[in-house]
This record gives C-alpha cells, structure tokens and sequence, in this order.
C-alpha cells in the first residue's frame, strides 16, 4: 500500500485533485482568472448578438468573427497552456480544464 500518494473526499473528480495536488493557491489564482474570462468573453458576445438583431447586418457579421476570432484565441491558448504544462517547472494546469470548470461552476473545488 503506497501511503505517499495523496488523498481526497470522494466527491472531488481525479482531474480536480490531479490539479489540485500542486500549487493550490496558483491552481486557484488560474480558475478563477479564466472564470472571469469566460463570463466576461460569453457576456460580451451576447451583448452582440443581442445588438445584431437591434442594428442590423453589419453587427451580425461583426459578431461571427468576434466569435471566430475568439474560438482561434482558445486554439492558441489551449496549446501554449499544454505546452507549459509539459516543459514548465511547475504544473500549469491546461487551459482546456480550466474553461471545463468555468463551464460548470457547480463543482465546487473541496
């Protein structure tokens, strides 16, 4: 039995502890930051389809590629995380993750 592994409440995902194992304060600092990104970057994009159907065409295109550019922006972003994830000196947890839990705010981390 191998007691140097560390343990959680079974309630908490594996992912969530693998992350969480690490650096929590800076595991938390990193949630919380894409958090606020993602509310901010879905409320602002709602703002424009919301204007879209006010204004007219123009913001309708303006809207698709504020949301294009934006899905290329989290290509960008998931990959460097990743790659800070693997050749970094200490764990970043990926970008990927980090947007799963902004996603879902329900799971609270324990």
């Amino acid at each position: 039995m191998n007691h140097d592994r560390p343990t959680a409440h079974p309630s908490v995902r594996p992912s969530i502890t693998i992350t969480m194992t690490f650096y929590p304060e800076l595991s938390l600092h990193f949630i919380s930051y894409f958090r606020t990104l993602y509310i901010f970057y879905s409320s602002f994009f709602l703002l424009h389809v919301s204007l879209s159907l006010t204004i007219g065409f123009i913001d309708v295109v303006l809207s698709f590629s504020l949301l294009i550019v934006g899905f290329f922006l989290f290509l960008f972003l998931s990959s460097f995380s990743t790659f800070l994830c693997f050749f970094s000196r200490f764990p970043f947890p990926s970008l990927p993750f980090l947007l799963l839990i902004a996603i879902h705010p329900d799971q609270s981390i324990k």
